[in-house]
């Protein structure tokens, strides 16, 4: 059976000036369905702009959290190289190659050496890669141990270079064939002498220097060896040719330069002791101790722009105490003024 319509009517004007109606249908399916696509329509476009502000809510938290980290990781770093860039790097490494270099005799002694070594390098370490030390019968002492330089790998990762002198000990043993006193029988005649072996401890000693890498890691609070220390070779002193540095300026008269030279043999003999004149003719809070002046050379000497003198000289020091004599080289500017010099700077 068909649904009844609701009829709803008007009165509208006419040309004959009757009243008509007009009918607008509306059947109860219809307005459940218009009804039902507006609230789901709703709800969808709702939950369309919930997921579109959590998309967003999350990007954003997402770009936060990663810039924090960003930010936390650059701090790191720079904590990191500065542990890297500072001394307490070396002192470090110092500790570490006295505790490495030093091996003792005994083995109880050398089970505390592993246990104190284990402390410097990285957790889960073994420590045993070190080396076997069975077979060794001895010790090694370090002499002395100076720092060469930092090289850095990373902004947490360092080599760090010494020269270490040490000495090595090695106990060996040797046969050695001896004889004992003779014996003399029951009835009086002699015995043959009786020849033996011993065996006899015979130190050696080794005496030897090396340049030593460490490889040392931080992380940001400390410091750990991350691998064993290796032995490189390079030599420090290389043959060059330097030209001699020239003063700038005129140069002085003879008669001028022997005056110079004068106030400079007065000069070093009061700077060798600091006596009581040398605060009089120089710039200077103290002079030297037990040094007698024996020459003084000038090797160049200009008036500079300033109209001040410039001059290098070789000083020769004889000890107070002994016969020994040493020669230096000083580089000094001066002023005049009323015929009398003064020392301005000297090194």
């Amino acid at each position: 059976m068909k649904p009844k319509l609701f009829q709803r009517t008007k009165r509208m004007g006419t040309g004959n000036g009757k009243e008509g109606t007009r009918k607008v249908p509306f059947s109860r399916r219809t307005s459940t369905r218009i009804t039902s696509i507006v609230f789901f329509s709703v709800i969808f476009l709702s939950l369309l702009f919930n997921v579109i502000f959590f998309s967003k809510y999350q990007t954003i938290r997402n770009s936060v959290k990663a810039q924090e980290n960003s930010i936390e990781e650059q701090l790191n770093q720079v904590n990191q190289s500065d542990l890297i860039n500072s001394h307490s790097i070396v002192v470090f490494t110092e500790d570490f190659l006295r505790n490495y270099f030093t091996i003792p005799e005994k083995a109880e002694e050398r089970k505390s050496r592993l246990e104190s070594l284990s402390t410097f390098f990285v957790n889960g370490y073994d420590i045993q890669r070190l080396g076997s030390l069975e077979e060794f019968k001895g010790s090694r002492t370090l002499k002395n141990l100076q720092y060469i330089e930092t090289e850095r790998i990373s902004s947490h990762e360092a080599n760090v270079h010494f020269t270490a002198d040490y000495e090595i000990i090695e106990i060996s043993e040797a046969e050695e064939a001896t004889e004992k006193k003779e014996k003399r029988e029951e009835d009086g005649k002699e015995a043959e002498k009786v020849r033996d072996t011993v065996k006899k401890q015979e130190p050696k000693s080794i005496s030897n220097s090396i340049e030593i890498v460490v490889p040392v890691t931080t992380d940001g609070e400390g410091y750990a060896v991350y691998q064993n220390p290796r032995l490189v070779e390079r030599e420090l002193k290389t043959s060059m040719t330097a030209e001699q540095k020239e003063l700038k300026g005129e140069p002085i008269t003879s008669t001028e330069q022997k005056k110079l030279d004068g106030f400079l043999t007065e000069f070093f003999t009061s700077y060798g002791t600091s006596d009581e004149k040398l605060p009089f003719m120089a710039n200077v809070e103290r002079g030297l101790r037990d040094q007698v002046l024996q020459s003084v050379t000038i090797l160049q000497v200009v008036e500079n722009d300033k109209g001040k003198y410039e001059t290098v000289v070789d000083v020769q020091y004889q000890n107070k105490e002994t016969t020994l004599n040493s020669l230096f080289t000083y580089e000094l500017t001066l002023s005049r003024e009323n015929a009398k010099y003064f020392i301005e700077t000297i090194q």
